[in-house]
């Protein structure tokens, strides 16, 4: 339940801040991603919140008039090796300060918060990804107990509730 008003607390917060959408930011086109950067967070309790959040390796975002999409590789704390990369397709409505992007294990909720800032809440479908929730994994990665620890709560978190927040912008 509490995984829950997290998402609905995001999408409230995806709501408010989606005023800001201009049409004419629907309509410029953009080439591949060399200019954007990228973050993807777990929404998780504060004290877990500094373990919690990754810059996307290999981010491609492209968006041409109204198509947009996005592909990158979630980190391998959150997931097994072949079950990391992501690919997002959607179409934008330059009369709606929302969009939306779906692939073959996500679904994404999205606003542009001001031209060339994106963010997204991203929901993956569970029975199709190899989550990473074997203990023994972050203890050899982290040499520091408590990073481990904390590491594999967020995992653990995330293998219940796969959700998340991606977020995109300029450079």
């Amino acid at each position: 339940m509490r995984h829950q008003s997290n998402f609905l607390a995001i999408f409230s917060i995806l709501a408010l801040l989606g005023g800001t959408f201009s049409a004419q930011a629907a309509t410029s086109a953009y080439s591949p991603s060399a200019d954007f950067v990228g973050t993807y967070s777990v929404p998780v309790q504060h004290e877990l919140s500094a373990y919690a959040e990754w810059k996307l390796k290999d981010l491609k975002w492209f968006r041409n008039n109204k198509n947009i999409s996005a592909q990158y590789q979630l980190t391998e704390l959150l997931l097994d090796e072949g079950s990391q990369e992501m690919k997002l397709t959607g179409k934008i409505d330059e009369k709606s300060a929302f969009f939306s992007m779906s692939g073959p294990t996500a679904h994404a909720s999205c606003t542009e918060l001001k031209p060339d800032q994106f963010i997204c809440l991203v929901h993956f479908q569970k029975e199709k990804l190899k989550f990473r929730n074997d203990k023994a994994f972050f203890t050899k990665t982290f040499k520091d107990a408590n990073e481990a620890q904390k590491r594999f709560e967020v995992a653990l978190v995330f293998s219940t509730d796969p959700i998340g927040i991606l977020r995109i912008e300029k450079r």
